[in-house]
């Protein structure tokens, strides 16, 4: 199997980008491939681990899921001929036009062949990008590698957890009894060391198949049961908010209906009393300049009545 490192790659990585010099399919898929020559995107960003890369890659080419990617020959002769080839230094790992001429010319030596998920697998991509890849192409987990080993063999073999196990077993689950060329089924490779839930894989094995396409249906029966429950909740707390939001909409609008009628009503009081205030400064006008004429005019008589009572106080005396 390919080793899985970042050093060594930024050649085939800065190719995903279709154009004139680009080494990867971009205007159609082939069934099979070659590493070291015409490598598909999604498996040169699964080969270096670039996981989000792989994904964006598998949205837009779904198809090279499905492309058999194999290598030949000795890597490491071909990459000290894509190095020097005419006194130019390339990149690491990126194969020339002299380095991929020498590579057709060499005799076809298998080393690896595998898919995608095999490689996805064997790097421990996330649970998220095994699962895209087997939606792009689930007959990728019945297919065996060079080796005769299904996807399940290398989960098992590298440790991989239990998530994705079950994942492999929900589309395939009589790959739980199938041998590679060895003779070894899944269970048989599995690192005691590496695999926490190895006693439960022994007894699941003896079991059968069903087993784990039990499990697996367990397993999305409760996601799926989760996902309801928490979209019930969702579309209660939607409804309870929309009940609030129309509840306060309608509390706003009465509010704002009886506030305008009690401007009305204090509009029209308003104008009333305006009208009443008219009608007495018309009424009572000058009538302080009348009341002071009065009180002038009562005083003049209380005047002329004291000055009589002393006139006749007066003539009594000389009587």
């Amino acid at each position: 199997m390919p080793p899985a490192t970042n050093s060594g790659n930024g050649g085939l990585l800065s190719l995903l980008q279709c154009g004139p010099a680009s080494l990867l399919s971009c205007d159609g898929v082939p069934d099979e491939c070659d590493f070291d020559i015409n490598p598909t995107g999604l498996y040169v960003a699964v080969h270096t681990k670039q996981w989000g890369l792989a994904a964006d890659r598998l949205k837009v080419f779904p198809a090279e899921a499905s492309v058999w990617v194999s290598r030949f020959g000795d890597p490491v002769g071909l990459a000290n001929i894509a190095n020097t080839t005419n006194g130019v230094t390339s990149l690491p790992g990126t194969p020339t036009s002299a380095a991929m001429a020498e590579a057709r010319r060499r005799p076809k030596v298998l080393r690896w062949k595998m898919l995608p998920l095999h490689g996805a697998v064997l790097f421990g991509a996330p649970l998220e990008l095994v699962h895209a890849l087997i939606k792009a192409y689930p007959a990728a987990c019945s297919c065996v590698d060079d080796q005769g080993m299904l996807p399940l063999h290398l989960a098992f073999r590298c440790g991989a957890k239990e998530a994705v196990v079950l994942e492999l077993l929900d589309v395939y689950p009589q790959a739980i009894e199938i041998e590679d060329k060895k003779g070894r089924v899944p269970s048989v490779l599995a690192l005691k060391d590496a695999v926490s839930y190895v006693d439960t894989i022994g007894e699941a094995f003896l079991k059968g198949p069903s087993y784990y396409y039990y499990a697996a249906r367990v397993a999305a029966s409760d996601r799926v049961r989760n996902e309801s429950e928490m979209a019930a909740k969702v579309r209660k707390l939607e409804e309870e908010r929309k009940a609030e939001y129309e509840s306060t909409k309608n509390l706003l609008t009465k509010t704002q209906a009886e506030l305008q009628e009690d401007i009305e009503v204090l509009s029209t009081e308003n104008a009333e009393l305006k009208e009443r205030l008219a009608w007495y400064e018309t009424k009572y006008d000058g009538a302080e300049e009348k009341e002071k004429v009065l009180v002038d005019h009562t005083n003049s008589l209380a005047e002329r009545l004291r000055l009589t009572s002393l006139s006749e106080e007066h003539l009594a005396t000389k009587l």
